[in-house]
């Protein structure tokens, strides 16, 4: 049951100013917000190639809501990320990335280790040759509801049967990326970029993507999203 006493410690928290939104701050939330009940406040419409959020509300008085874990599924299902109204002002937004995350570990936070060594954002030459594995990657570790969402988001951008491959970098203590059958030369430079850089809505967190044309030798080893 979704307590009053909870309701309102979450409505305070939610209205809380951003720079006072602190660690402590991100610990509270994450652990009132799965507790709370909702109403969806509207459906947005879908359009194509868009990232677009599902506008929700904490359930006032004693009207019966949705769970936490019934709005994630929704969102999920839509490719969608939450946004949590307070008084009909937005309060706090959680990109798919993020729910999917939760989704897949009952947890804002990945398992460390869980894709093998870190390594830096952004782009990247590689000077020298390194060995790679690659493969399919398994439901476990991309499920289903995460392929049809990018498969979904890349269908309505043009790429056509669009597929993925698991790369592992064994001299990179094993990290993993995901290689998504963009090529480069379908598209206008800025687009390109832009589109890569979408994938990481639905990434989990601490996930990331590399451009196919690295790993296009390997494409057997893909798999349809």
């Amino acid at each position: 049951m979704f307590e009053n006493w909870t309701r309102r410690r979450l409505k305070k928290l939610l209205t809380t100013d951003l720079p006072k939104r602190d660690a402590s701050w991100e610990r509270k939330l994450a652990s009132w917000l799965p507790r709370a009940l909702f109403d969806v406040i509207a459906v947005p419409e879908p359009v194509l190639g868009t990232l677009d959020y599902l506008p929700v509300s904490l359930v006032d008085g004693n009207a019966i809501g949705q769970t936490f874990a019934d709005i994630v599924d929704r969102a999920l299902q839509s490719g969608l990320g939450i946004t949590v109204a307070v008084g009909g002002i937005p309060a706090v937004q959680m990109s798919f990335s993020v729910l999917a995350t939760y989704r897949m570990f009952k947890n804002w936070r990945s398992p460390i280790g869980w894709n093998g060594g870190p390594v830096s954002n952004g782009s990247e030459i590689i000077r020298r040759s390194e060995v790679i594995r690659t493969g399919a990657p398994n439901e476990e570790y991309l499920p289903l509801f995460i392929r049809a969402a990018i498969r979904r988001h890349l269908e309505s951008v043009g790429v056509k049967q669009p597929r993925v491959l698991l790369v592992m970098w064994p001299e990179r203590s094993n990290h993993r990326d995901l290689a998504f059958s963009i090529r480069r030369a379908d598209f206008a430079p800025q687009v390109y970029a832009g589109l890569m850089q979408s994938l990481m809505w639905f990434l989990p967190e601490g996930y990331q993507c590399i451009a196919w044309e690295a790993v296009e030798a390997s494409e057997a080893s893909a798999v349809p999203l």
